[in-house]
């Protein structure tokens, strides 16, 4: 009887399975589905993407002001620390080489900030004023823990420029030696 039942259920198997044509789901490759590996503020480059699988910059849902706010986010990788950035601008095989369009003039900079930093670890607001191609660079650093939302102002000296570059990064990338931890801040408005 046993013997008897498996070959009716093997049979009952190959006649199905022969009914299916040996079609394999999707097996023309025609269906496709978008997968997001990261995310990036509209009109910012950020550093997602152009390392080995570190995506340090992200949209947080915990905003200064509004919906979202951009974090950046260091990560230890053996001996060393992979900083992230994100900026407003554009970058050559130098570093940065231009800037957006932008002829107002002001003599001071601010925002927010939220950070969990480590001691003697600091995150970078850098601004470069382009005019007549000529650069006057500005290298403002944030450090410490802020569990709440801190505002920043910077200071500049009054000038004219055609073009600004702003870049914002997890840590000091012009620091001789960096603080070999995980790091975080927060930058709103």
């Amino acid at each position: 009887m046993k013997k008897l039942l498996l070959s009716s259920i093997f049979i009952s198997c190959w006649i199905f399975g022969l009914s299916q044509n040996g079609q394999i789901e999707n097996g023309s490759f025609e269906n496709w589905t978008n997968t997001i590996i990261f995310e990036n503020p509209d009109m910012w480059m950020t550093s997602n993407g152009s390392g080995p699988a570190f995506y340090g910059v992200s949209k947080s849902t915990d905003a200064q002001q509004g919906s979202y706010s951009c974090k950046l986010e260091s990560e230890i990788s053996g001996t060393d620390t992979i900083i992230s950035y994100s900026f407003l601008g554009h970058v050559g095989q130098a570093g940065p080489d231009g800037g957006i369009p932008y002829t107002s003039t002001f003599d001071q900079i601010f925002g927010f900030y939220k950070s969990s930093m480590a001691m003697n670890d600091s995150a970078m607001v850098l601004l470069i004023r382009w005019n007549s191609g000529i650069p006057s660079y500005y290298v403002f650093l944030i450090g410490g823990t802020t569990s709440s939302w801190t505002p920043f102002s910077f200071n500049l000296p009054a000038g004219t420029q055609d073009s600004l570059f702003i870049g914002l990064a997890s840590g000091n990338p012009f620091a001789q030696q960096y603080t070999n931890t995980n790091s975080s801040v927060l930058f709103d408005n």
